[in-house]
C-alpha cells in the first residue's frame, strides 16, 4: 500500500523549442501565480491546508471532492514546476496528462489519518522546509546551465535531470504531509 504521494515525471529529452525556452521565465508567470494563490505546497500558503486541516480535525473525515480537488492542484502545481524547470515545453494545464502525474496514496477519506496529526504537522515538517530552500539554490543552478544549453544548441542534454526530478517529487512529499495532509508517513528526502 502507497503511504506517501508519489510523482512520476517522463523529462522532454531531445529537441527542444528554443524560442518558448528563451521566455520561459516570462511565459510561466501566470502558472506559476496560479500556483502560489491556492497550492497545498511551498509556493505559496493559500487556503486549502488551513480548511483541510479544520475538516479533518473537527469532523475526522477527508471528504472525497477535497481530495479530488488537492490531487487536481498537486498535479497542476507538478506541471508548472516542470514546465518551469524546463523538463517539459508543454504548458502546464488541467488535463490529465501520463507525462506528469502524481498519485496520492489511499486515505479511505480520512480514516486512514490521524485526526489531531494536522494540527503540528506544520511544525514536524519543518527540517524538511530548510533542505527545499537549501536545494533550491542547487536546482536554479542545474535550470540556468541547461537554460544556456537549450539556447545555443537548441536540446537539452538531461543534465540533472534527476536531481529536478527528485527535488519536485520531494517537494509533492512534504505537500502531501504538511499542507495536503493526504498521508501521516512522514517525509523521506530520497527515494527508493
Amino acid at each position: 500500500m502507497r503511504t506517501e504521494v508519489e510523482t512520476f515525471i517522463d523529462p522532454q529529452l531531445g529537441k527542444r523549442n528554443r524560442l518558448t525556452t528563451l521566455f520561459r521565465p516570462i511565459l510561466a508567470i501566470p502558472a506559476i501565480f496560479l500556483v502560489s494563490l491556492i497550492t497545498p505546497s511551498h509556493e505559496g500558503t493559500g487556503v486549502l491546508p488551513v480548511l483541510l486541516a479544520i475538516v479533518i480535525v473537527i469532523f475526522g473525515i477527508y471528504p472525497i471532492w477535497m481530495i479530488a480537488f488537492t490531487h487536481g492542484i498537486l498535479e497542476f502545481a507538478t506541471k508548472a514546476n516542470s514546465y518551469l524547470f524546463l523538463l517539459t515545453d508543454a504548458y502546464p494545464n488541467f488535463i490529465v496528462d501520463l507525462k506528469v502525474r502524481v498519485v496520492l496514496p489511499d486515505i479511505a477519506e480520512g480514516k486512514n489519518i490521524n485526526r489531531w496529526l494536522p494540527l503540528v504537522k506544520w511544525i514536524l515538517a519543518l527540517p524538511h522546509y530548510v533542505v527545499i530552500v537549501l536545494a533550491t539554490a542547487g536546482v536554479y543552478a542545474v535550470v540556468i546551465f541547461n537554460w544556456i544549453t537549450i539556447l545555443i544548441t537548441g536540446k537539452y542534454s538531461g543534465s540533472g535531470q534527476k536531481f529536478i526530478v527528485g527535488y519536485i517529487s520531494y517537494i509533492n512529499r512534504v505537500a502531501g504531509y504538511a499542507f495536503a495532509m493526504v498521508t501521516d508517513s512522514y517525509p523521506r528526502i530520497i527515494t527508493r
